[in-house]
């Protein structure tokens, strides 16, 4: 499933196998009672789907996951051996398909499409992205540049715009050779100072790196969403409700999609069926009668602790409505788990009446929708477990020992805007320089987490302008201290090149750590930040700090002192 694309046949075998299982509900015929289109049942689960996994687009998945084994192994020797063969000079992404081509290439080739929206070229060295032909600037539609004409034939590498001898842009260059929207774009790619080499990315994820989970993600998600009533709640938050059995999980989810088989649903379906309530025989027994505006319903409804009392009107609430009410609001998370196992509860009463020939107890659904309430509660807090992120938690400013100097950082952000704030205090607590940074044309997308990065890296480079042998460094980003203490930290691919820089830079100190610290602990770093952004600025101050901080850095001295 994972070389070849696989016949649609197969596929179909596999529907039925899955329908099978799912629908083993039967009318008087043999044939399966399905309640709910199939399709529904592929849906993710946020979009009020199961989220099983649809076997034509695993097959696209995993033959993706190939063809990009494909492109990153350039060296390995099936991949030479299929160069050599179907390429020769041409790019992969431009080769046709032909008749000659065997079962592996014609799928690999199929997987472009899967691939193309997604991928794109992280520029390090430049040597090995062509500009002309290869995706590499994620500021533009497909991630590919169109350059003026006559410019194809001058320069062909991403390494041909840099300065010579020097990783860094040739403005005039790059301006003279594209457009002015082209060019801005590119000269947005921030360049790293070491010498890495070009990465394929996969922009599917924050992390660049491919997986067959995220392919299949995008692919189950591209199509058109479609808003159903069931679309009305969150089911990306019930999903992650703790304290509700599985089985009244399932029952609830399978309420609110339409696939609960009322007698107003089976006479639908099914002939010589009665529609009428099985409890009160007055009314249809639809999903709304029968859980909220039956006579036996509403007495277990205001009997319970939730002691809803419910009149019908025009007016009135449905089901569906009380329900994201309840999931909504937080204060009443109890609420709607309680309220679950009541619809729960009715359900099997109903269906005693109908298959057992039993009595409605009332008090004996009350009872047991609080029982079920209470034991899967406590099994949620019994198992519950509290864990703290390693983080230097205190709330106000420290001084660093005698020796070091302390750099705080913070980043900030405003529609297309990021600024950064560094501040480098001794272990006095005086300032040795203030800095902030603005770039009012930024075109990224996760601009919270760059700002915090860019600012990071201001930071170590203006301690290392200092000649500093010991920094501590300190930011409010927890995402990005963990980052730069751990080596195996996943890095988003969007701010790779300046982790790479600070790395680089931290190893030029004798001692060099980073801890997260609480805004409270941060406020110079980010009220210089905040200026940044409001005055639309970069400055710098050596050894004093703006007027409008003083009072934060005298207040930070005074805390420290006590």
């Amino acid at each position: 499933m994972g070389v070849y694309k696989l016949p649609k046949t197969i596929f179909q075998q596999l529907n039925t196998i899955y329908r099978r299982f799912w629908w083993n509900h039967t009318d008087d015929n043999g044939k399966k009672l399905v309640l709910r289109a199939w399709d529904e049942f592929y849906k993710p689960k946020e979009e009020g789907g199961l989220g099983i996994r649809k076997p034509e687009l695993v097959n696209k998945a995993l033959t993706a996951k190939l063809t990009w084994r494909f492109l990153t192994n350039p060296d390995a020797i099936w991949v030479q051996l299929l160069k050599a063969k179907y390429l020769n000079s041409n790019q992969f992404w431009e080769v046709k398909k032909n008749t000659t081509s065997s079962c592996v290439w014609a799928s690999l080739l199929e997987s472009r499409d899967v691939l193309k929206p997604s991928t794109c070229w992280s520029v390090g060295n430049g040597t090995d992205i062509h500009i002309w032909k290869d995706p590499w600037v994620p500021f533009l539609p497909g991630y590919r540049v169109q350059g003026y004409g006559t410019a194809r034939s001058q320069v062909l590498m991403v390494s041909d715009l840099f300065l010579p001898n020097c990783n860094q842009w040739n403005i005039e260059l790059i301006r003279s050779l594209f457009p002015p929207t082209e060019a801005e774009a590119i000269l947005q790619i921030r360049l790293s100072l070491a010498n890495t080499k070009d990465k394929l990315l996969w922009n599917c994820c924050k992390s660049g790196e491919f997986s067959s989970k995220s392919v299949y993600k995008a692919l189950a998600t591209a199509g058109p969403s479609t808003s159903s009533r069931q679309g009305r709640l969150n089911w990306k938050r019930f999903w992650k409700i703790k304290g509700l059995s599985p089985r009244v999980q399932m029952f609830v989810w399978r309420l609110f999609t339409g696939a609960i088989a009322t007698n107003e649903a089976l006479a639908m379906r099914l002939p010589n069926i009665d529609p009428s309530c099985s409890l009160c025989h007055s009314h249809m027994e639809s999903t709304d009668h029968l859980f909220l505006s039956c006579e036996v319903s509403k007495r277990i409804w205001f009997g319970s602790p939730i002691g809803l009392h419910y009149q019908s009107s025009a007016t009135t609430p449905i089901l569906l409505d009380l329900f994201v009410h309840w999931l909504e609001a937080k204060e009443d998370a109890d609420i709607f788990k309680l309220a679950c196992n009541i619809i729960w509860q009715i359900w099997k009463a109903r269906n005693q009446v109908i298959f057992e020939k039993k009595v409605v107890n009332i008090q004996v659904i009350i009872t047991s929708a609080q029982a079920m309430f209470n034991e899967h509660g406590y099994c949620t807090l019994s198992n519950s477990y509290s864990i703290s992120p390693k983080a230097n938690s205190h709330q106000r400013w420290i001084p660093p020992p005698v020796g070091s100097i302390k750099v705080n950082f913070d980043g900030a952000t405003k529609d297309n805007t990021i600024a950064a704030g560094i501040v480098i205090r001794n272990s006095e607590g005086s300032v040795l320089a203030c800095q902030n940074f603005y770039d009012g044309n930024h075109m990224g997308e996760d601009k919270a987490l760059e700002a915090e990065a860019r600012a990071c890296l201001k930071g170590i480079e203006l301690a290392k302008y200092l000649s500093s042998n010991s920094i501590i460094l300190e930011g409010d980003s927890l995402i990005l201290v963990n980052i730069l203490s751990d080596d195996s930290a996943t890095i988003p691919w969007r701010i790779r090149s300046i982790i790479s820089d600070c790395k680089l830079l931290s190893s030029f100190f004798n001692s060099f750590s980073a801890s997260y610290v609480p805004r409270r602990a941060n406020c110079v770093a980010h009220s210089l930040a905040k200026l940044a952004i409001s005055s639309k600025n970069c400055n710098s101050w050596m050894n004093s700090s703006p007027r409008c901080i003083s009072h934060l850095v005298r207040s930070d001295m005074i805390d420290s002192s006590s």
